[in-house]
């Protein structure tokens, strides 16, 4: 049976006004007809949840049917409207209101149709663990939901029931990531620390779980960057990664700065994963860790941190560049405040040697930059270490004043008679 456009064009000559209005009030019952089996379907499976694939997958063709027709037809009435404009320009206008009237209604039932679409796909995502496309058919919902809310004359009663569906989807797909993400990356840290010092981090450990994960597979894992790609599109992967950087200052990168006794040890389990852990042997002479000592310990922890779990692209960065960006300012203090400085020279004789220590910050910092850690070529830490005269002239001038002090202080003793 011939559609209704194929009767409009195939007319030759002008079209008849009585013709064309009837075939207008027409078009408007079938598209008023459509709109009200598309509500129905939408409320009955957002709202009343009743499933029918099969005839929601109907209806999803009849909306494209009849926007197609639509759309011949706005087109063929446009031109017949120039060309009779003299004739009867404001029946013409009248019968085009009313089509832009049905045309609005096909662009709400064209939204309809891709939130039911989109959310469709999400199901099917989710289940089979595509976080990523799971998140982005998810905002592809959210953008046809905001659609309707700007249509001003779009006052549809599951507005509200679509909005609802759309924030309990959105939570239940966070719940997934956030438990992958726990599943993943496992802290294992003492139920009670002992009062201070560096038995208080003895056995804390770090787990970057390979649980499911085939032979040779490349690392960061397809699941992990699937899981961090994905909550960098809902917006939740900043939070998730300042948690992990505070708990990860917190309980290794500080205590392996500030005490020489604690050794960072590197193991892989079968069935487990990467362990890193910190192991905290017998108080030898040494008070102080060298900086050679901290930046091998660090470098250890952010290579093995980079290779398993950070060597992901989100958006133009990689996320080291993200938890560098979080962490490096306190790294770096706790490395001048509790290293550096204790290794300053006391004797002009030893400045030659503290070229070492000058060299080795710049490889530290080098390597950091290669892994992303790093973006500016020079930092505060650098900048100390290259600064070693100022700072042996500032400690030659304390232990004067010092010295002083205590001179001053001290009770004197007239020993002539």
């Amino acid at each position: 049976m011939a559609s209704f456009v194929t009767e409009v064009l195939a007319s030759s000559g002008k079209l008849e006004k009585e013709d064309l209005a009837s075939k207008i009030s027409r078009m408007s019952r079938k598209v008023e007809d459509t709109k009200e089996e598309v509500c129905d379907m939408i409320n009955k499976k957002y709202s009343e949840f009743l499933p029918n694939l099969q005839a929601s997958e109907d209806l999803m063709v009849q909306i494209d049917t009849v926007s197609k027709e639509m759309e011949a037809l706005k087109n063929c009435i446009e031109s017949e409207v120039q060309q009779n404009i003299h004739v009867a320009v404001n029946e013409y206008l009248k019968l085009k209101q009313q089509l832009e009237k049905n045309t609005i209604i096909i662009k709400m039932l064209e939204h309809l149709k891709q939130f039911h679409s989109a959310m469709e796909d999400f199901n099917k995502a989710l289940q089979e663990k595509k976080y990523v496309d799971a998140a982005t058919h998810l905002e592809k919902a959210g953008k046809s939901v905001d659609s309707l809310k700007d249509w001003k004359t779009s006052q549809l009663p599951l507005l509200s029931s679509l909005s609802s569906e759309l924030t309990v989807q959105r939570e239940n797909l966070i719940y997934h990531l956030g438990d992958e993400w726990k599943r993943l990356v496992i802290w294992r840290l003492p139920s009670t620390k002992e009062s201070a010092g560096p038995k208080a981090f003895h056995k804390i450990e770090l787990v970057l779980s390979d649980a499911g994960i085939k032979d040779f597979e490349p690392k960061p894992t397809p699941l992990l960057c699937s899981v961090l790609q994905a909550l960098a599109v809902q917006g939740d992967l900043q939070n998730k990664i300042k948690l992990f950087s505070h708990v990860l200052l917190k309980n290794m990168l500080k205590p392996l700065v500030m005490y020489a006794s604690l050794e960072l040890t590197l193991s892989e389990q079968q069935g487990e994963g990467t362990i890193l852990g910190l192991e905290c042997l017998e108080e030898g002479n040494e008070e102080r860790s060298t900086p050679s000592q901290v930046y091998k310990k660090l470098l250890l922890m952010l290579k093995t941190l980079h290779s398993h779990l950070l060597d992901v692209s989100i958006g133009d960065k990689k996320l080291s560049a993200i938890l560098g960006e979080l962490i490096w300012e306190e790294v770096s203090k706790c490395i001048i405040h509790d290293c550096l400085v204790y290794s300053i020279p006391t004797n002009s004789s030893d400045l030659e040697r503290y070229n070492s220590v000058i060299r080795e910050t710049e490889v530290f910092e080098e390597a950091l930059k290669n892994m992303e850690y790093l973006q500016d070529d020079s930092t505060d830490l650098l900048k100390y270490a290259r600064d070693v005269n100022c700072h042996f002239a500032s400690k030659k001038c304390r232990d004067v004043i010092v010295a002083a002090r205590k001179l001053m202080t001290s009770k004197m003793h007239n020993t002539v008679k």
